[in-house]
Order: C-alpha cells, then structure tokens, then sequence
C-alpha cells in the first residue's frame, strides 16, 4: 500500500471515528423522553406528574411571578398540547431549549410546591411529581381530611445498595428480605381504591434518611410503614415486634440499642449534622401535633403486631417504643415493623421462604386496613359529638 493510500486509509478511519463519537454524543444528549404527564386534584394538592423513560439528571427548578419552570437536561418531550388549567395550575407547555427541556407550569396563584421523583416499579414508569399546595391547605392540616379520599400510605423497605443491614448466618441479607415484603404489600395494597401507596426504593438502592422522608411529604402520606428484620447477638433471640416512635425514652435497654443500630445504618449518607436534623425534626413534631401522631402510631402498631400474630407461630415480642430516625422525621402515623430475627438460624430459614414472605406482606396490608377503618370510624363519633365538625379543632 502506497503512502497516499496510507493517508486516505487513516483519514477514512479518524473521519469514521469522529462521526461515531458525534452520533453517541447526540445519543446521549437525549437520554430521557417524557412520555405522558398528568394532573389530578385533592383537597390537599393539585398534583403534575411528568411520566420519564428514565432517571433525570441533575434537574433545576425555577420561580417566577405564578409560575414555575423545570429543566430537564438532555430530555426531550412527545408531548406537543398545551394543557388546560385544573386545580391551581393554568397552563403548562413544553418547550426544547439547547439544555434539553423546560416545562413551564402557570399558576392562578402563587403557592408553595414539592418536587420529587419516584423510581420505576412493576408497570409504573420513573415519575417527576410536582405537588402544589391549594389555598385553603395552607391552614388546613392532618385532621382535616377530605372525606372519600384515597388514604396515602408509604412502605419503607430499610437498608439496600452500601448498606445490605443485618446478615444471617448462612449470608441472607435483611435489605433483600424486606424489599420483597415491602414490594408484596405494596402490590396488593396498590390494587384497591382505597389506597395510593409509594415504596421509598423499589431495587438495591441506597436511600438517604432525607430521602425518605421527602417522598413521605412529598407524597402527602398519611401513613408511613418502615419493614425491618431483627438481629442480636445471641443466636437464640426469636420473635416480632413493632416500635412507634418514643417521644423521650426507650421502652428498655435492648430496644435504645436497636434503634442506635438502625439509625448509625441511616447515616451513612446522611449530608446534615445531627444537629441540623433533630432541630428540624423537632420543628416538624411540635407543628403536627405530637401528641395525635403518636398515639395514631400507638394504634397502628398494635393492628400490625395482631395482625402478624394471627398468622405466626413466632414468640409475640409485643408492641415497643423507641428513637427511630426514619419515625422522628416523618410527621404522620408510623411504625418500623422487625419481622423476625434474621441472627437466629430457625428464623432466617423462614425469612428465605416466599411463604412467610408473602404472609409477612398480607399481615401488614390487613393491619393498614384495619387502621383507616377504626380511625374512619372514631372520626363519625367525633363528628357526632361536635355537631357539624367545624368547631375550634377543625381550623
């Protein structure tokens, strides 16, 4: 091959080249598609739900005068129509900019929002949701339901990704374990119209505390399900129980030192100082009203210990209190559920097997039923007792 040859040969080559890494640039410049979007109403939001091919990355939120832009970089959008007003948004559009995409929300008003994502589960696609409060929410608050409503419940399966939890013997991991619990109680949960449930992770992801307690707000739940396995030292500690949070102490020594272990697990990834988050905890706490959620935990825990012990041979450890970070940071109703002791041999086997699994799952959504119908219930006898239910306590 002449020298000339030689030239063209490599020119060819390094012009090939050149193309294929512009394609692959072009390629991943549009990573994400918005596929579908939504709005629906409540008392409580008027709700956008953007519905994406996948993760986006690295998303900015700006603030106008009644409006609201989202960029989306590197996403582009199949959606072309303008969307009419309902609830407190007018109008939104979406528009390709050189970032990638903006949607631009118009208000009828000006009012406080929360942005989050939930990730992709079964035939749910990886969701951007958008919660605009409603006027009247704005002094409404947890007491003031709206009758009918679909009642929001979050499952926290705890641990995943860096942090597999507690280990058994023969290498069982407590994060596997209680994803695929949490994940059953959410699909039979998710397939009555009663409920709208959200898993805080649905694959082997690590969740910060944060984060978790964003999607519980962001997803304005009423009740919040944290699924656990127990571990201790000795191999011979057997059994379930069901921790709400302790305003002050623990119910004894071995329940502070669970809840030490679960929360030393959350911090791993945890940015504040301890500092910074149990002044915000507490700021959250006084507004909702303490005493009400820890009583409403106090009930609910006791339906899922029942519940659980209706189906289990397992010893019944009883219903405990403790200082759970993931139950202080969530202003609503709470438990964190230990399924068993994942440390004893005889228990881990049975944490292995679908059967106890799936029992384990139908317990909870049983114990989740049971709540709303007693607390629905006790809400028509203070109805009664009020007259029209618009006295002092209703503001």
């Amino acid at each position: 091959m002449g020298t000339l040859e030689k030239r063209r040969s490599i020119f060819l080559l390094t012009a090939m080249l050149a193309l294929f890494i512009l394609c692959a640039d072009c390629l991943a410049a549009v990573s994400v598609e918005v596929t579908g979007s939504s709005v629906a109403t409540s008392k409580k939001y008027t709700r956008l739900v953007l519905n994406l091919s996948a993760p986006p990355i690295d998303v900015k939120v700006g603030e106008g005068e009644k409006s609201l832009v989202i960029t989306l970089p590197g996403c582009e959008s199949k959606i072309t129509d303008k969307f009419s007003g309902e609830g407190v948004i007018k109008g939104i559009s979406f528009k390709s900019v050189s970032q990638g995409l903006n949607v631009t929300v118009s208000l009828k008003t000006d009012t406080a929002y929360q942005l989050y994502q939930l990730p992709k589960y079964l035939n749910r696609p990886h969701r951007l949701v958008v919660n605009f409060s409603n006027p009247r929410e704005q002094i409404d608050n947890i007491f003031n339901k709206l009758a009918g409503n679909r009642k929001i419940v979050v499952i926290d399966p705890g641990h995943g990704g860096k942090d597999p939890g507690a280990v058994g013997p023969s290498g069982l991991c407590e994060k596997d374990v209680v994803l695929d619990v949490a994940s059953r109680a959410f699909e039979i949960l998710s397939k009555e119209d009663d409920f709208s449930c959200y898993l805080s992770r649905s694959g082997d992801e690590y969740v910060k505390l944060e984060e978790r307690v964003g999607i519980s707000r962001g997803s304005g739940a009423d009740l919040f399900v944290s699924i656990h396995c127990n571990a201790s030292n000795s191999k011979s500690a057997a059994g379930v129980e069901v921790f709400y949070l302790s305003d002050n102490k623990a119910t004894d020594a071995a329940a502070k030192l669970l809840a030490t272990r679960e929360n030393a697990a959350l911090e791993i990834g945890i940015e504040a100082s301890a500092t910074e988050v149990d002044r915000s905890v507490l700021k959250i706490l006084i507004d909702m009203k303490q005493n009400f959620v820890l009583k409403q935990s106090s009930v609910f825990a006791g339906h899922v210990l029942s519940r659980l012990s209706e189906r289990l041979s397992n010893v019944n450890r009883g219903v405990r209190r403790a200082g759970f970070a993931v139950l202080k940071a969530v202003a609503v109703p709470s438990v964190l559920i230990e399924l068993a002791f994942i440390s004893n041999p005889k228990e881990e086997k049975l944490l292995k097997t679908t059967w106890y699994r799936q029992v384990c799952a139908q317990s909870i959504a049983s114990a989740v039923r049971d709540f709303f119908k007693s607390s629905d219930q006790e809400a028509q006898v203070s109805s009664r007792k009020t007259g029209d239910g618009k006295g002092p306590d209703s503001l």
